[in-house]
C-alpha cells in the first residue's frame, strides 16, 4: 500500500488494470448516515452530522482523525407484500459513510448523539477501484 496523507482503511492490491485497481480490504469500522436524495445532494446532507461526530459531537466529546474514502451508494427500498404485485418503490435514501480510524471498532467508538448516526463494523473484502 502507498502512503496516503488521509488515513485509508489498509489493502492489499491484487490486480492492476488500466485505470483499475483491484484491492482485497481488511476489515474496517465506519459512521453512517441515510439521508434521502437526490444523489448529487446526498454527500452535502451527511457530511455536517458525519463531521460533528469526529469532531467531538459524541458521548465523551472525543475527535477523531478524518479518513478517507468516504462512501456513498444507494440505500434499498424494503416493501411489503400486496397483491397484486405491482408496485414502484420509491427511493429510500443514500446511506454515506465516513471510515474510523484504524484500531476504533464498534466497541471503542464514542457513542453518537445523533440518532441518525449508526456504527457499523465492514466485513473484509475486495473491491475494485477507479481514482
Amino acid at each position: 500500500m502507498a502512503s496516503h496523507a488521509t488515513e485509508e482503511p489498509s489493502y492489499k492490491v491484487v490486480r492492476k488494470f488500466e485505470g483499475i485497481e483491484v484491492r482485497d480490504y481488511d476489515a474496517y469500522t465506519v459512521a453512517e448516515i441515510v439521508v434521502p436524495g437526490p444523489a448529487a445532494d446526498a454527500g452535502g446532507q451527511a457530511f455536517p452530522v458525519l463531521a460533528g461526530y469526529i469532531f467531538g459531537k459524541n458521548k465523551g466529546e472525543r475527535k477523531l482523525a478524518m479518513t478517507a474514502p468516504v462512501t456513498q451508494a444507494a440505500e434499498p427500498v424494503k416493501l411489503d407484500m400486496t397483491a397484486p404485485v405491482t408496485q414502484t418503490a420509491a427511493p429510500g435514501g443514500f446511506r454515506v459513510q465516513f471510515v474510523l480510524p484504524k484500531g476504533v471498532t464498534m466497541a471503542s467508538a464514542p457513542e453518537p448523539l445523533d440518532a441518525r448516526i449508526t456504527l457499523q463494523d465492514i466485513a473484509p473484502s475486495r473491491v475494485a477501484v477507479i481514482r
